[in-house]
């Protein structure tokens, strides 16, 4: 069914002529306090996990959370994503949360439903590993770019972001995210951060985390009008922070 959108100029009247219908006034903000949270969907995923996988680890494709791309390795000793094949139909993609550990030699097998939870649960474990392996300070958790004055949350195309967690922030604006491919800015450094813009030679878009350096060029998801609130709820439930510039 489509959705429809209604512009509420006066609330007090509206509930008089709806009254057999609940008014929600921040509706993003509720559906983002509803959504499961990165913790929770973990934890179920880790409830079920297998010793092994059989033969489709042999030609798994490992997702690289510094570049977001699927690689042919992947070195990290924590919980990786991995894309299989599906060994019935030979032709469809499966996704694996994969955790071996060398030091006690144990593997644990998780099949994952949703790639999008499971990339950000491969990147939080990916930037953990770093910041205590190389005591790398602002890499964990994870930063999210949201510019303060546009109110614009901005999430690499590649990634994505949960479904339930994507329709929050599209309410706020009432339309889908803008796709914006992004290329480095001429311009320095600023504040650390990496400018990048439509074209080298425009003023900057976006201001991004040095987090993203391998992935900072290609497309953006931008989503408009996102208030505060609901951008810092839906960063908390991906286990992240929100990176406000």
């Amino acid at each position: 069914m489509p959705s429809w959108r209604l512009l509420i100029s006066d609330l007090k009247k509206t509930q008089k002529q709806f009254w057999q219908f609940e008014l929600v006034e921040t509706s993003a903000l509720a559906v983002a306090n509803w959504a499961a949270g990165f913790q929770r969907v973990k934890k179920q995923i880790e409830r079920n996990t297998m010793e092994s996988i059989g033969s489709a680890a042999e030609t798994s494709l490992k997702f690289n959370a510094s570049m977001g791309v699927f690689r042919n390795e992947c070195n990290i000793e924590a919980w990786q994503l991995w894309k299989v094949q599906d060994l019935d139909t030979r032709m469809d993609q499966l996704y694996v949360l994969a955790n071996k550990n060398s030091f006690n030699h144990s593997s644990e097998y998780a099949f994952v439903r949703d790639a999008s939870w499971a990339k950000w649960i491969a990147i939080d474990e990916c930037a953990r590993w770093y910041a205590m392996k190389c005591g790398i300070e602002n890499l964990h958790p994870v930063p999210i770019n949201y510019n303060r004055a546009n109110g614009t949350f901005w999430v690499p195309a590649r990634l994505g972001l949960p479904v339930i967690l994507e329709r929050a922030l599209v309410m706020c604006n009432g339309t889908s995210p803008e796709v914006i491919a992004l290329q480095r800015s001429e311009q320095a450094l600023i504040e650390n951060r990496i400018p990048l813009s439509r074209l080298t030679d425009q003023a900057p878009l976006l201001l991004a985390n040095p987090f993203y350096t391998d992935m900072a060029e290609g497309k953006w998801l931008a989503f408009h009008n996102v208030p505060e609130q609901v951008a810092q709820v839906v960063a908390s439930k991906l286990g992240a922070v929100l990176d406000i510039f």
